[in-house]
């Protein structure tokens, strides 16, 4: 798989600008910089000889993680001595509050499975999602976030294929479970997604409306549009981005996996993100 993950092998920042600038971060965070030493059990030695030792990439890993930032931004960029000071998930991702926190985690799940640890964390930092908002799944969130998470794993060389994928993560979250049983009593896939369209998906999220136009004897077919309130904000009829839709449409469809339904497969009929003004989608199964 070939990503595009910025690890820099080498950097242009002297061992004296550096030194200086982890100096001041933990100033800005309140702590020792002897305690961090001795915390992250880095090598001091960079530390004392000013303009002599480059930092170990591990060294640099460590400190990096230790104020949630990535090699790059602790190595090359200005430090948001904001976000050192405290962590938290930026403003623009609470200007409307259409999701919940938990719609962005099955892509976070499938980045880590997938992926690795290592660059989990990259996409985390480059979103600037603090570690601790990770549990906190219930927050209220704007489709924003989603959309940039969604925009930033294309750029680095997710596939297109892969935002499928993503969406079928939505039933094997450990933060989903207590929605599981409604659906498992279910008759029949129709019944999934009337549960799913009438009452579920109302209590994680106010984006979109959803409304089954016909049905099929081995599928149905959906029509989606954005909710009045969501385009005012985002002026536009448009508010997520074709990563999303798909993603959204394969997390639709991943709740027949209550049922044990496995085999199915969802695709567009009409694309706002082709110039439609409805977005239309089928899903079928066997």
């Amino acid at each position: 798989m070939n990503l595009t993950f910025p690890l820099p092998s080498g950097y242009a920042a002297s061992s004296f600008s550096l030194r200086h600038k982890i100096a001041y971060l933990c100033e800005l965070r309140g702590i020792d910089l002897g305690d961090l030493i001795k915390q992250l059990e880095v090598c001091n030695k960079s530390f004392l000889k000013i303009g002599q030792e480059d930092f170990a990439l591990s060294d640099l890993d460590k400190i990096a993680d230790f104020f949630e930032l990535t090699i790059d931004e602790l190595v090359f960029q200005e430090i948001d001595e904001e976000w050192i000071k405290n962590p938290q998930i930026q403003p623009k991702y609470f200007k409307s509050r259409g999701s919940k926190f938990r719609t962005s985690l099955p892509a976070f799940k499938y980045v880590r499975e997938v992926y690795g640890e290592k660059f989990f964390q990259f996409v985390r930092k480059k979103l600037q999602i603090p570690s601790s908002q990770m549990k906190n799944y219930e927050q209220e969130v704007s489709l924003e976030l989603l959309n940039d998470l969604l925009s930033i794993l294309s750029q680095t060389g997710v596939r297109q294929n892969e935002f499928w994928n993503m969406g079928q993560m939505i039933t094997k979250i450990s933060e989903n479970s207590e929605i599981k049983s409604g659906f498992e009593n279910c008759a029949n896939p129709f019944k999934v997604f009337e549960l799913l369209f009438d009452e579920v998906i109302l209590r994680y999220e106010k984006n979109f409306n959803y409304k089954i136009r016909r049905k099929f004897k081995d599928g149905i077919e959906v029509e989606v549009n954005a909710k009045d309130e969501r385009k005012e904000e985002f002026h536009s009829h448009v508010i997520d981005n074709h990563y999303v839709s798909q993603f959204r449409h394969s997390a639709c469809a991943a709740h027949l996996n209550y049922i044990n339904v496995n085999d199915f497969k969802t695709w567009f009929k009409n694309s706002v993100h082709q110039g439609d003004q409805k977005e239309v989608f089928e899903i079928r199964w066997n």
